[in-house]
C-alpha cells in the first residue's frame, strides 16, 4: 500500500507491516518518519537495529543485506535492518535482494528503506510495485511556499505553542524553501518563550539572530521602495561578512515572487488568490502591493534579467558593465528593485 507522510502515525496504531519505503523531496519529514517507525519497533521488542548505507549501487556488498535479513539476531529475537538508499536506484542485485525480502519477509526482522526523491521511472519498476504490494511505501510530498505557513501553524499546535495570526506567515518568508529550518526556528522560540504567546516581535527579534542587518530586512527595504535603507543594509551585510549568495538568494526569491504575481494578475487572476498562492501574508500585502504599482510586469522581467547578470557575475561567469565587482551588481538590483518606475503602465 502507498500512504502520505500526514497518515503513517494513524496506519501504525492500527497495525504494522515488514516492510517500509520512506520516499520523498522533504527529507526532514523522511527522517521524522524514519524515527517514527524506529519508536514503534523499538516499543514491540526489535531491540537490535542494522543499518546499510548505499553510496554506490554497484559495488555495495548486496549479498551482506541478504544474509542480515536471513540470519538470526545476536542479541534480540527481532531485529530492525535501515536501508539507505539515496539515490533510489538499487541496481539488479539490489533490486532481487528487495524483490526476495519482500516476497518472503522474515518473521522476527522489519525492514525500512530510506530514499530520497523517486521520479515516476523508479516508481514504475518491479522491485517498487513489490515494495509497494507487500509493504508500506510512504510518500513526503515537498511543502510548496503556499502550503508552508499552514504547515508552520500545524507544527506551532502540535508544540502547543500560542500564537498571533500573523507569526506563521512571517516564519515562513524567513525560512522560504527550507523545512528544517523551520523546524528548528519553531524549537528554539518554544524554548525561548514558554507558555507564552509568541508575536511578529518576538519572531523577527529571534529569528535575525541579534544581527544588526539581516538579508530579510534587505528585502523589505526593498520591497517597500526604501533605496536609501536598502542600500545601507546591503553594504552593512558586506561588512559582516554574510555569504553574497545568501544575500543574493534572498532577493532572487521576492523578484520572482513578484514577477509571478504580476503576470498572475495581468490574466486576470484575483490578487487574494495570488497573495494566498505566493504566501503573503495580510502584514506584508500593503508593502507588496506597493511595489506591483511601482513596477510594470515587464519592469519585474527586466530585474529578473538584471538578477540573472548579478549571479553570473558572483559565478565568475561573466564580468557584467561593473569590473566584475558582484556586490555593485547587486547594488544595481537594489536600485532597478526600489525605483518608482510609474512611467510604464502600473499594475493594478
Amino acid at each position: 500500500m502507498k500512504i502520505n507522510s500526514a497518515a503513517l502515525p494513524g496506519h501504525l496504531e492500527q497495525t504494522v507491516k515488514p516492510l517500509y519505503l520512506l520516499f520523498g523531496g522533504e527529507p526532514l519529514l523522511v527522517e521524522e518518519s524514519a524515527d517514527l517507525l524506529r519508536t514503534v519497533f523499538r516499543q514491540q521488542g526489535f531491540e537490535e537495529r542494522v543499518r546499510f548505507s548505499v553510496t554506490d549501487a554497484r559495488s555495495f556488498d548486496w549479498g551482506a543485506l541478504s544474509q542480515a535479513t536471513a540470519a538470526l539476531s545476536l542479541f534480540s529475537t527481532q531485529r530492525l535492518i535501515e536501508l539507505r538508499l539515496p539515490g533510489g536506484r538499487p541496481g539488479d542485485a539490489g533490486a532481487k535482494a528487495l524483490i526476495e525480502f519482500s516476497s518472503h519477509p522474515q518473521q522476527d526482522t522489519v525492514m525500512v528503506v530510506i530514499a530520497g526523491a523517486l521520479d515516476r521511472r523508479i516508481q514504475n519498476t518491479k522491485w517498487f510495485k513489490q515494495v509497494e504490494s507487500a509493504g508500506v511505501i510512504v510518500e513526503h510530498r515537498e511543502i510548496r511556499p503556499g502550503e508552508l505557513p499552514g504547515w508552520i501553524t500545524a507544527r506551532l499546535r502540535e508544540k502547543g505553542i500560542a500564537f498571533e495570526r500573523e507569526v506563521p506567515g512571517r516564519l515562513a518568508f524567513f525560512v522560504e524553501g527550507n523545512l528544517l529550518a523551520a523546524a528548528q526556528e519553531i524549537d528554539k522560540l518554544s524554548l525561548l518563550f514558554p507558555s507564552r504567546k509568541l508575536t511578529l516581535e518576538m519572531v523577527e527579534e529571534t529569528i535575525s539572530d541579534n544581527a544588526r542587518f539581516t538579508t530579510w530586512g534587505l528585502v523589505d527595504a526593498c520591497v517597500a521602495g526604501n533605496t536609501a535603507r536598502a542600500l545601507r543594509i546591503l553594504y552593512g551585510l558586506k561588512r559582516e561578512g554574510i555569504a553574497p549568495v545568501m544575500v543574493l538568494w534572498s532577493i532572487v526569491q521576492e523578484v520572482r515572487r513578484l514577477t509571478r504575481i504580476a503576470e498572475g494578475l495581468s490574466l486576470g487572476i484575483k490578487k487574494s488568490d495570488l497573495f494566498r498562492s505566493e504566501g503573503v501574508w495580510s502584514a506584508r500585502q500593503g508593502m507588496i502591493n506597493a511595489a506591483l504599482q511601482r513596477t510594470s510586469q515587464e519592469g519585474w522581467k527586466n530585474l529578473l534579467h538584471t538578477v540573472a547578470v548579478a549571479d553570473r557575475v558572483l559565478k565568475g561567469r561573466e564580468s557584467g558593465t561593473l569590473g566584475g565587482d558582484f556586490w555593485l551588481e547587486l547594488e544595481r538590483v537594489v536600485e532597478q528593485m526600489t525605483a518608482d518606475n510609474r512611467r510604464n503602465k502600473a499594475i493594478v
